[in-house]
């Protein structure tokens, strides 16, 4: 007797036909990225290298995104600037800059380092070493570099810290129009338009403060009949806490401009005080008016056809 299993011959007919389809469709389906067979018509895929980077700035060895760490008075800080080439494709003409703490300011810009070349899979560490200072503190660093082909390539990364001291401290910021504008001219503003001085308070210090005073010299440092107290949201602050003082807007003069916001408060014992100066440049409104009749020019003395208005 014959156990085997038997298949009818219209089922042999049809399987044969599903294997010749079957390798009709793989002959005729071109390879991707084979070189070897690119002789025969296969399509050849070839990727362009990708250049992928990694970029990170830290302080004191902390990746310090907002608000960043807080540092005593007389702690050393080193700012680490950290570059991976993770992509397949070197990079060259690495450079990589820092804003110094004035994003509104070049002039104080510094260059860390210079990378001539990063290949895939390799990194570089630069770090430079910073200056302390009370209250809050944030500078960008910034990454350029040359691919093989294509634009540069650009990033950037902010650390931040919170500097304090032992004591009683106290710590202001102006700004004009929301820019941190130390240094003249700061921005430009078109004479008559609003200007708004914004003032932040920091106790940085270890101990409450009190009978906080926020003052404004109001341009004229050696006139203190017109100088004036900003109304703020507080008259104390616990230690590295802060508060937010603005003014109703003033109208810009022409010219450069500076003036003086200052705090002062006491810990019950002894008084503290800060200043911080801003800037702002007032460009004068005007206007450029060409009168025409008639389509061209008509003052005396112009010709816009020399062909024809030749002097006799």
């Amino acid at each position: 007797m014959n156990l085997g299993f038997h298949t009818p011959p219209r089922k042999n007919a049809i399987v044969l036909f599903v294997l010749i389809l079957m390798l009709a469709f793989f002959a005729s389906t071109p390879l991707q990225g084979s070189a070897a067979d690119a002789g025969k018509g296969a399509q050849v895929v070839n990727k362009a290298p990708s250049p992928v980077h990694l970029f990170r700035k830290s302080v004191n060895g902390e990746d310090a995104n907002s608000p960043g760490l807080v540092i005593t008075e007389g702690t050393p800080i080193t700012w680490t600037y950290y570059v991976e080439n993770v992509g397949s494709a070197s990079l060259s003409n690495i450079h990589i800059t820092d804003d110094n703490g004035t994003p509104n300011y070049v002039d104080d810009d510094f260059t860390v380092c210079i990378i001539d070349k990063l290949n895939n899979n390799k990194s570089h560490t630069c770090s430079w070493t910073g200056t302390f200072q009370l209250g809050p503190y944030g500078n960008v660093a910034t990454m350029t570099a040359d691919p093989p082909s294509g634009d540069v390539i650009t990033d950037q990364d902010p650390a931040y810290y919170f500097g304090v001291t032992t004591g009683p401290s106290i710590t202001i910021l102006k700004y004009t129009n929301g820019e941190d504008a130390d240094q003249a001219p700061g921005p430009e503003i078109t004479v008559g338009d609003a200007v708004t001085w914004t003032y932040q308070v920091y106790n940085t210090g270890s101990v409450a403060l009190d009978e906080i005073v926020v003052m404004d010299d109001n341009g004229t440092p050696g006139n203190t009949s017109d100088d004036f107290q900003v109304d703020c949201p507080s008259t104390s602050l616990a230690p590295r806490g802060g508060f937010e003082c603005t003014t109703d807007p003033g109208t810009a003069q022409p010219g450069q401009y500076r003036n003086l916001g200052s705090a002062s408060g006491t810990d019950g014992t002894t008084q503290v005080t800060d200043d911080d100066e801003s800037h702002y440049f007032g460009l004068a409104a005007t206007i450029d008016l060409e009168k025409h009749t008639n389509g061209p020019r008509s003052d005396p003395g112009y010709c816009d056809r020399p062909e024809v208005c030749r002097p006799d």
